[in-house]
């Protein structure tokens, strides 16, 4: 994925401050101060990561969070570890 590289400083910074759910509100804020392609870039990362296919009668909550987590960074290998377990996160928020 060709993501510019202000984009991807920018979802770092906001990753930040998504703790286990990606709203409106802070959808919003996010794309009031970052504007709309790392809201986008932000929306499609997130989705990313809720959307892994997990078969629940194989795996447990634990053994899927680190394949979701490097299957994030392979994919978006300039996230940072912390937008990565920030993002990993919220998988696990919506699986409980």
């Amino acid at each position: 994925m060709d993501v510019p590289l202000t984009v991807q400083a920018q979802a770092n910074e906001a990753l930040q401050v998504l703790n286990a759910w990606l709203d409106e509100a802070k959808g919003q804020e996010v794309e009031a101060r970052y504007g709309g392609a790392t809201y986008s870039f932000l929306l499609e990362a997130y989705h990313a990561a809720l959307n892994y296919p997990v078969d629940w009668a194989e795996e447990t909550l634990e053994t899927v969070l680190p394949k979701v987590e490097h299957s994030l960074r392979e994919k978006y290998p300039f996230l940072s570890a912390e937008s990565i377990r920030r993002l990993s996160g919220c998988f696990a928020y919506a699986w409980k």
